[in-house]
């Protein structure tokens, strides 16, 4: 698993994946669920990275999965590095995670 090389995806690409067809991505959050309660992204559900494996059962097939966190750093990369492995093969990291995220909120 090499994390630094996985797919990402910028907030813009996202939010017009979310406008045109909701249903077909998932925003997974892999911070701790402290982390996750002080700021996420509205629609993001919070599955810690170390517990992927543990909750396969919760992620829908056939779904682009992006995974979140803070800055769209490691735990982000390493977490799609994973869903990858485990056969999410259209799962990436949101760059510039969260923060982005609310960044670009503020502009709209």
């Amino acid at each position: 698993m090499n994390a630094d090389q996985q797919p990402s995806i910028a907030v813009a690409a996202l939010k017009s994946l979310l406008a045109e067809a909701p249903e077909s991505v998932l925003v997974v959050d892999v911070r701790n669920p402290d982390e996750y309660a002080r700021q996420h992204i509205p629609i993001a559900v919070n599955i810690p990275v170390n517990e992927l494996q543990d909750r396969l059962a919760e992620l829908p097939a056939g779904t682009k999965i992006v995974t979140a966190c803070g800055s769209g750093g490691n735990r982000c990369k390493i977490g799609a590095a994973k869903l990858r492995e485990l056969g999410f093969a259209d799962a990436a990291f949101l760059s510039g995670g969260t923060v982005a995220w609310h960044e670009e909120q503020g502009k709209s």
